[in-house]
């Protein structure tokens, strides 16, 4: 539920962004998305307090389930964004 909710925040910055601005600015998008993931975060603590009874059996608190999904989120972002901001510049590249 989360990743799904994250991937919706993700895709709805985006649109925002790119129809308000005409580009996508990294550092709005990257606030968009972390926006977004408190709200999921939220969302999840409000509506499924009792899930991942696996990670809570495992011994793993859902603060560090959390963080680090978080990191791994942000961790993606970053990638992606550079290999959005590459394929862009080499296509600008080759187009003159």
């Amino acid at each position: 539920m989360l990743l799904l909710f994250n991937i919706a925040c993700t895709l709805l910055a985006i649109a925002v962004v790119w129809y308000g601005f005409g580009h996508i600015d990294a550092f709005i998008l990257f606030i968009a998305k972390t926006l977004g993931f408190i709200g999921a975060v939220m969302l999840h603590r409000y509506s499924a307090k009792e899930t991942y009874y696996y990670f809570r059996n495992a011994g793993y608190r859902m603060r560090s389930v959390i963080l680090t999904a978080f990191l791994a989120d942000t961790l993606l972002y970053i990638l992606s964004f550079l290999l959005i901001n590459l394929i862009t510049h080499a296509t600008e590249h080759f187009k003159s």
